[in-house]
């Protein structure tokens, strides 16, 4: 098991080099954002603390943050920052408030420490995640994300909200409990909620930055 909460501020390990430095670019230098993402209303303090590139599409932000936090993209998502709204065009089914996610970047939306925007997936369990930019950073190499840290589990996908999450790990956590196995098996046989896998996390990260780094893509 993973501990519950960790921080590589320094950023020295092999993977962590091979996603932020794997090779230095002769173009022009890029800021790299450091992001807290928490979970808002989670019954315990559920986070993230990722690295992102400024000029990264919201698109792929998205697929950053499905991956750090642990869900499975099953849902609608969107972004908040002031009053304006980005999502994906082809799910919003004509909702004209939406602005395209994939013509916006990170640094559309935050630019300076303190600034912060939310990020809302799954409409039906309403899943409210705030980031709020920590620092800026000098980009060095053509990598663009790093998870350097985050706290527990993500929920389970479908679990019902907030509510849901709370009843849920009362019925898990009670040995006693006469609905604790169903929920399990519900849940796939077994639930830590203290569990954090940073290492899977920057796998997936990963491969993620690899597939949009081949050429044609």
């Amino acid at each position: 098991m993973q501990p519950a909460a960790l921080e590589n501020t320094k950023v020295t390990s092999k993977l962590a080099k091979r996603i932020i430095g794997k090779t230095r670019s002769k173009r022009k230098q890029k800021s790299m954002y450091k992001l807290k993402l928490t979970l808002v209303g989670a019954p315990v303090p559920i986070w993230r603390r990722v690295v992102i590139r400024g000029d990264t599409a919201l698109n792929v932000v998205h697929d950053i943050f499905q991956i750090t936090m642990g869900w499975w993209e099953t849902h609608l998502h969107d972004f908040h920052a002031g009053d304006k709204r980005y999502g994906n065009l082809r799910t919003a089914d004509g909702d004209l408030s939406f602005n395209d996610e994939t013509k916006f970047v990170l640094a559309d939306l935050i630019n300076a420490p303190g600034d912060s925007f939310k990020y809302v997936y799954d409409f039906g369990d309403g899943w409210m995640h705030e980031a709020v930019l920590e620092s800026v950073l000098e980009a060095d190499g053509d990598g663009f994300v790093l998870c350097l840290g985050g706290r527990r589990a993500c929920p389970p996908e479908d679990v019902g909200g907030v509510p849901g999450y709370m009843h849920f790990l009362n019925v898990v956590e009670d040995p006693e409990h006469e609905q604790r196995d169903e929920m399990l098996a519900w849940a796939g046989g077994s639930f830590d909620a203290d569990s954090f896998d940073i290492r899977g996390v920057n796998l997936r990260l990963l491969l993620l930055q690899e597939a949009l780094m081949q050429p044609n893509q």
